[in-house]
């Protein structure tokens, strides 16, 4: 007996050990109906691929409290692959890569669920966090990971598949960047969905059920992280978004936080005339904030020449050039780090035009082209008015009407006023000819003339500018502007 309890003893710390070393770092789970009482389970797990691997498959638990049920669905990894996380700190400062195993049923293996119990919870947990977090309290190697979905199968509430996360959660930013860290989440019953926070879980033997852990002084589940007083932690429950600058503490070079999100969906019942609480996606991931970006980061946005096909290039005196050709009615901007989408004034205010001749072209709206993670890498403005004049026009960056220029994704700001020249050419020159010069009352002079179409449609000309030379053309000075259909100018 003595012999068999020390091989258990060995086999428990085995087991542990093991789980603990595939340093599990978040995950999320949601599910989706297929009829006829049966669910589809997905289940997204991240890992430092430097840990021991996860085994091809594990076990989700679908559990009732009101109905006193439980079951047990076994998901089978259906991918495995390395996430491009490093775009603003060097992997260096996360001391690994991140993994990404995504877990599903069997097409003919789903989860069967027949009781119409209000509370359902499909979860999945384990044991343990990696070592170093510094946002809970006690030591992170021992705590374990809980993340659940809910589902409401109360008679005559109907079908219902949870919200899906579609953004990546994976967030390794650097201090001093202003963020939008998107969770994004598709409903695909139309119900209405709301975002919360909610506090990191794990299972907790003694109960049989989660536990909230602590956090560490000075933490928060509305304040998991360091950040600036003037922009803290904040996340709109409408959209998903959590917008917060990071500011590390004086002389602290790192933090590795958790953060736990819930998605909830509601359902209007009109028999009853309330709104229901039909289902929810749980996701709990890894923040970490490092004191250093890469340097290209530190400057700002910048435009991407490679993806133009060459159409960007520099100037002798060191200015951004991009080449258009006349009458073109849109530019299309890339660049080589992605941007905020929601740092884009769509009206266009974050960008001015100016023709050759000075004058200005309204941009009419702004089009990015935005991901599941609302990160842009390409941004179309319309303009009001082709562009018709050869030689450049300048392309300014500017304050817009949301309250920022645009950020790229690692939260640093396009400087104000950047430029860049749009050279075009081919246009033709418009031509005007004098039909008449006339003296009125003796006192001023009428001069009309008559725009050659040939060479410039009259639609394109919003006035006309008119100078005149006091010293036999040696220079020109404007003493007005006049309109196209205008009889003339006084």
């Amino acid at each position: 007996m003595k012999l068999l309890r020390t091989l258990l003893g060995v086999f428990v710390f085995l087991t542990s050990f093991q789980v603990d070393a595939s340093h599990i770092i978040g995950g999320d789970i949601q599910y989706e109906y297929l009829g006829n009482n049966q669910y589809y389970i997905k289940l997204v797990l991240y890992r430092e691929n430097s840990g021991i691997n996860l085994p091809a498959s594990t076990v989700v638990t679908a559990r009732s409290a009101s109905c006193g049920s439980s079951t047990s669905i076994t998901v089978y990894r259906s991918q495995q692959y390395l996430a491009n996380a490093f775009d603003c700190i060097s992997s260096s400062s996360a001391s690994f890569t991140p993994e990404v195993n995504v877990y599903e049923t069997l097409v003919n293996q789903p989860l069967t669920l027949t009781s119409n119990c209000p509370d359902f919870k499909i979860f999945w947990e384990t044991c343990c966090k990696p070592p170093g977090i510094t946002n809970l309290a006690g030591a992170s190697n021992t705590l374990g990971f809980y993340f659940e979905a809910e589902l409401n199968r109360r008679q005559g509430i109907g079908d219902n598949s949870s919200p899906h996360f579609v953004s990546a959660p994976l967030a390794y930013l650097c201090n001093g960047g202003t963020y939008i860290y998107t969770q994004n989440a598709t409903e695909p019953d139309g119900d209405s969905i709301q975002y919360e926070l909610v506090q990191p879980r794990e299972f907790d033997l003694g109960t049989n059920g989660p536990v909230v852990l602590p956090y560490d002084a000075g933490f928060s589940m509305n304040n998991p992280f360091s950040t600036a007083t003037s922009n803290p932690y904040t996340l709109d429950p409408k959209t998903g978004n959590i917008t917060f600058t990071a500011q590390l503490p004086p002389n602290i070079t790192r933090e590795v936080s958790v953060i736990a999100i819930r998605v909830n969906e509601y359902r209007f019942d009109p028999l009853y005339g309330i709104w229901d609480k039909v289902g929810s996606s749980n996701r709990e991931i890894q923040v970490i904030i490092a004191a250093n970006c890469h340097n290209y980061v530190n400057n700002g946005v910048q435009l991407d020449a490679s993806a133009s096909n060459g159409a960007v290039y520099t100037d002798p005196d060191g200015s951004l050039v991009q080449d258009y050709g006349c009458n073109d009615t849109a530019v299309t901007l890339h660049f080589s780090l992605p941007v905020e989408c929601y740092s884009v004034a769509t009206d266009g205010t974050d960008f001015r035009i100016t023709a050759p001749n000075g004058q200005p072209i309204p941009v009419k709206k702004a089009i990015p082209y935005c991901n599941n993670d609302f990160e842009t890498d390409s941004i179309t403005l319309t303009l009001y008015k082709p562009l018709v004049f050869n030689g450049d026009y300048h392309l300014y960056s500017k304050v817009g009407t949301d309250g920022n220029t645009l950020l790229n994704k690692c939260g640093v700001g396009m400087a104000e006023f950047d430029t860049i020249k749009l050279r075009v050419g081919g246009c033709l020159t418009p031509e005007y000819e004098v039909r008449n010069v006339t003296v009125v009352d003796d006192q001023r002079t009428h001069v009309q003339w008559e725009l050659d179409t040939t060479t410039m449609p009259e639609s394109l000309v919003d006035f006309i500018r008119v100078y005149r030379s006091d010293d036999n053309g040696g220079t020109f000075q404007q003493v007005g502007v006049a309109g196209v259909n205008d009889d003339g100018y006084d």
